[in-house]
């Protein structure tokens, strides 16, 4: 646990040494707050806040690099991310207006709030230090710890509590449903009654009586999850006093900062300009062949990979027919070097800035780099990274699925999948072992019934996840015709979320003695429809006509089968 110190001892304090007993060299965080004042914090040997992989990846997307609740994912979240710099905590153990206490912290991390934010499975180590670089954003922490309040006895008596829930006017704010998923079980309840919510109109029940509070929270709790309500054994003092704190007031949240473009990815065509005097011929073009001589795998595997296709015949004549508006939204993402457009999703597009060269942590290499003017950036090693053309609602929801699904609590990101070990060839749709990997199917017999069930065991956003593929399941009896059924975006949208399945039931034929069920994956079957509609219905320069067929004949036949499984009919 850091120390926590009065907030008098930080005046021009920037590092101090080691005490007796601590972990190593304090070091002093200075955040930005919304008033401009500079605070500093303490840390342990962890470093600052906000800064190991540990936070970046798993709060920095709702949370942001600051801890002001203004990460990249907070606009598409249902619910506010918490601001750690007013560090105004809801669920406490400590009374109303006071810091939460570090196991406080720790259980909100491992248990999620439902609906706000996933648990996170953490060993001690990785949580103490979480905790730690969340209070590093708040001078408060370096306060006195706050002692926790203490649960009179009572007995938890849920029709008692139906009464009480309300002659305290709780329904006026809750309906007795919508308290049990966050409030969790009956004694956290009945912390949270005790405590009151800081920053909201919840106050702090400090005049119920013991038997009084458990009662009301054993209702809020039964009401919930459909528990019989009924008499239940006395649940023994916590500490022999009950609190007296004041009922909290919810204090106004700060204005939205300004909208402020992303320095990285505008979302428009990017023009790096003339390359400055100095550089090598080699650096001042931006051919990706050039990056090929000190990048070589990296070119082969790009050369071969969607980005590198980006502005293939189809977009390329897609763009060319859309309005003005719509054709520069396209090429923001499909080929956002100016002065490379040929070349789509192109080396400069990710890893050049004003002729400044971006890129993650460095690894270790046979032969040292040249002498370049190298800028690590950690968003590379971020989903976030991907998020400005990969989330563009409703076509594209990809960045929120994964925010949603189960693999952001347990970090992973989109790198892991599609670029594992910093692979360049960006697996995914169109890469047949990726979707095999990512979808499982099964089949089997019963009375009548064919079911088959297919998981989404390895995709980290729904399957599939835009409206551009579709995945078709065949199923045919004794080689009769096959029954299909579709898997895509729709309407309806059929797709499966990460994580989850989907059952499918088919009435076996009389007689029948076998099944066939094959799972075909169509990564362009949006465009097949687009491109025969174009060319059917369009008046077409002959150049653009034959961009349109090629790209036809590549999308009708970028078709694969995933799954196939024969099954013995009884």
């Amino acid at each position: 646990m850091v120390p926590q110190l009065p907030g008098a001892a930080l005046t021009g304090v920037k590092s101090r040494a080691a005490a007796p007993g601590d972990k190593g060299q304090v070091v002093v965080r200075w955040p930005r707050f919304a008033s401009g004042c500079l605070v500093a914090l303490l840390l342990g040997s962890d470093g600052l806040a906000g800064a190991t992989p540990l936070y970046q990846r798993l709060c920095l997307p709702c949370h942001g690099a600051a801890g002001d609740g203004r990460g990249p994912a907070a606009a598409l979240l249902p619910v506010a991310p918490r601001d750690f710099v007013r560090a105004e905590y809801k669920w406490r153990s400590t009374a109303t207006g006071q810091l939460p206490l570090a196991s406080d912290l720790e259980r909100i991390i491992t248990r999620g709030v439902p609906g706000a934010m996933p648990a996170f499975a953490l060993t001690p180590a990785q949580l103490a230090a979480l905790v730690r670089e969340v209070q590093a954003f708040s001078p408060r922490f370096l306060r006195p710890t706050p002692a926790p309040v203490p649960l009179p006895a009572g007995r938890p008596d849920a029709v008692r509590g139906r009464g009480l829930f309300r002659r305290l006017g709780c329904v006026a704010c809750h309906r007795a449903s919508d308290l049990a998923p966050v409030l969790g079980s009956v004694e956290e309840v009945a912390r949270t009654l005790r405590t009151g919510l800081n920053g909201t109109a919840m106050p702090a029940y400090t005049t119920l009586s013991g038997d009084e509070l458990w009662a009301l929270a054993a209702y809020a709790s039964s009401a919930r999850v459909g528990r019989p309500v009924g008499p239940a054994s006395p649940v023994p003092p916590t500490s022999p006093a009950p609190s007296t704190s004041p009922a909290p007031s919810a204090s106004p949240a700060p204005a939205p900062p300004p909208a402020v473009a992303d320095p990285l990815f505008p979302g428009t065509v990017l023009a790096m300009g003339p390359a400055p005097a100095g550089l090598a011929p080699a650096e001042r073009t931006l051919s990706a062949l050039q990056c090929a001589r000190c990048h070589a795998a990296e070119y082969r595997a790009w050369s071969g990979s969607r980005h590198a296709l980006a502005l293939g015949p189809g977009p390329q004549a897609l763009i060319e027919a859309s309005t003005r508006a719509s054709g520069a939204a396209c090429r923001g993402c499909h080929t956002p070097t100016a002065e490379q457009p040929a070349e789509g999703v192109t080396c400069a597009s990710c890893h050049l800035r004003g002729w400044r060269k971006l890129g993650p942590r460095t690894r270790p290499a046979a032969l040292p780099d040249p002498v370049l003017d190298v800028v690590t950036e950690p968003r590379f090693e971020r989903a976030d990274f991907c998020l400005p053309c990969h989330q563009a609602p409703p076509f594209l929801d990809t960045y929120r699925e994964w925010l949603l699904g189960p693999y952001m609590p347990r970090g992973f990101v989109c790198q892991h999948c599609h670029m594992p070990a910093g692979d360049h060839g960006f697996r995914g749709a169109h890469d047949p072992d990726a979707v095999r990997q990512g979808i499982a199917l099964e089949a089997r017999a019963l009375a009548g019934t064919l079911l088959v069930t297919l998981a989404n065991v390895g995709c980290g956003h729904h399957f599939p996840t835009t409206g551009t593929p579709v995945a078709r399941l065949e199923v045919s009896f004794d080689g009769a015709p096959a029954l299909t059924e579709r898997i895509g975006k729709g309407p309806p949208d059929t797709r499966i979320p990460s994580g989850a399945s989907r059952q499918l039931r088919f009435a076996v034929p009389a007689g029948a003695r076998s099944a066939r069920v094959a799972l075909q994956f169509l990564p362009d079957a949006f465009y097949v429809d687009v491109y025969r509609r174009d060319l059917a219905t369009r008046k077409l320069l002959p150049e653009a006509r034959a961009r349109l067929e090629e790209a036809l004949r590549r999308a009708e036949t970028s078709g694969f089968l995933v799954h196939q499984r024969e099954v013995a009919l009884p």
